[in-house]
């Protein structure tokens, strides 16, 4: 009884963190194409942030919201293929109404002494939980949520 009961509340503990529902809302299907201007592997989730102009001439700042850096790291993502400079198309998911929708990343501050002063820039955008990421070389990436609603109608 009591390995049953450990069970349930490791089950419970390592599905409470990814509660992808509870902070991105699956009728908002987000889709765009955009500029990668940095790729940060890091954990819990890696961050993939993308400018994308709008017809308007207005360039919104995204924020996906990728695996963790192990797990891309164990699927060959993480060197060469998300290049600042790069055109990518993206689908996912917007967050809820009330949940925090921007998140912002800094390169940690140089160990070396000589680097101090070297500017971190601050990177900003709005977070989205990507299902589909298409690179330019055509190279489709799929995360799968169990809504699939970007693969029903991929971007572009």
């Amino acid at each position: 009884m009591r390995k049953m009961i450990a069970v349930c509340l490791l089950v419970g503990s390592l599905s409470a963190h990814h509660a992808v529902w509870s902070t991105f809302d699956s009728t908002r299907v987000v889709k765009r194409k955009g500029v990668i201007t940095r790729f940060a592997l890091l954990h819990p989730h890696s961050l993939i942030f993308v400018d994308s102009t709008e017809a308007n001439g207005q360039v919104e700042h995204w924020a996906l919201e990728a695996p963790t850096a192990l797990a891309l790291v164990r699927t060959n993502q993480n060197k060469g293929v998300f290049n600042p400079g790069d055109t990518i198309e993206f689908c996912g998911y917007a967050t809820k109404d009330g949940v925090r929708a921007v998140t912002s990343h800094q390169e940690p501050e140089p160990i070396s002494l000589s680097l101090k002063n070297v500017p971190r820039p601050v990177v900003t955008g709005r977070l989205i939980f990507p299902e589909l990421v298409v690179l330019a070389s055509g190279q489709r990436i799929q995360w799968p949520t169990d809504e699939r609603k970007c693969f029903l109608t991929p971007p572009g």
